[in-house]
């Protein structure tokens, strides 16, 4: 296929189109999920994490078919598809792709920044969990091993007959 057709084209604007308005699906449920996080729906999160994995799918299959039509340009390896575009096109058929590579990569970066810092949110909020979790835990035993400051493992005894067997650190 000739990469300065109209049909090539159209093709490639049609992808970079479709692509860039799943980024903005992605974005807009990965901030309708961040929401229902701090109210812990989780129904909703369930549906919105599914629609949300959903549309990294499709994501996926249209950078695929994307990736299958810069393989039309020459020396496609060494570039990035805006080099390629100014290089190849026509400046008309430039004129046209450009801005919407750029929406792309906004739109990509926004979607991906935002992800990394929802993940390193929740995996902060899943440790500290963990962490209150552990000192309840080592509150109900009656011998606990932990490490003193010379790095040596010690047994700490608990008495059995203590509240913490039968109080409110039993219940938790």
């Amino acid at each position: 296929m000739d990469i300065n057709s109209e049909i090539f084209v159209n093709e490639l604007v049609d992808e970079l189109k479709s692509e860039i308005s799943l980024y903005q699906n992605y974005y807009a449920l990965l901030n309708e999920e961040r929401k229902h996080v701090i109210k812990f729906d989780e129904d909703r999160l369930r549906d919105i994490t599914a629609q949300r994995a959903d549309v990294l799918n499709q994501i996926v299959e249209v950078q695929k078919v994307r990736q299958e039509l810069i393989k039309e340009f020459p020396h496609y390896r060494d570039m990035k598809l805006h080099d390629l575009v100014i290089k190849n096109l026509q400046p008309k058929y430039a004129k046209q792709i450009l801005p919407l590579i750029a929406d792309l990569k906004k739109i990509a970066k926004k979607s991906i920044d935002s992800d990394s810092q929802y993940s390193q949110i929740l995996n902060f909020s899943l440790r500290s969990v963990q962490g209150v979790l552990s000192i309840l835990w080592s509150a109900t035993q009656t011998v606990v091993k932990s490490y003193n400051r010379k790095g040596c493992l010690q047994n700490s005894y608990h008495p059995s007959d203590s509240s913490r067997t039968s109080g409110i650190l039993h219940k938790a």
